[in-house]
């Protein structure tokens, strides 16, 4: 299973296998075993980077999950998400 948090509008952890397949300061794009994740932000940068954990910092504007047969689109206002063995989930800050 592939885990994502998103924390605010700052800061994404993707947990799970992944590999990064575009990368600039405005689109990150990650491989997963389930799909295609695309963050698009500004000022995005990859600080943490494992073979179990990928964290992004950055203004998050929003995040697409691609699989094989669809595009689902998450902004920061998502709670919580399951998708196809996909866990989205947002931290909320206090608010």
């Amino acid at each position: 299973m592939v885990h994502i948090e998103l924390n605010s509008n700052n800061e994404l952890i993707i947990d799970g296998r992944h590999s990064v397949i575009e990368y600039s300061d405005n689109l990150i794009r990650v491989n997963t075993n389930k799909g295609i994740v695309k963050i698009i932000g500004i000022n995005l940068e990859i600080v943490t980077m494992c073979d179990s954990c990928l964290e992004i910092c950055g203004t998050i504007k929003c995040f697409e999950f691609e699989d094989k047969t669809q595009i689902n689109r998450y902004s920061f206002l998502y709670d919580l998400v399951e998708y196809s063995g996909v866990m989205i989930e947002q931290g909320v800050d206090g608010k």
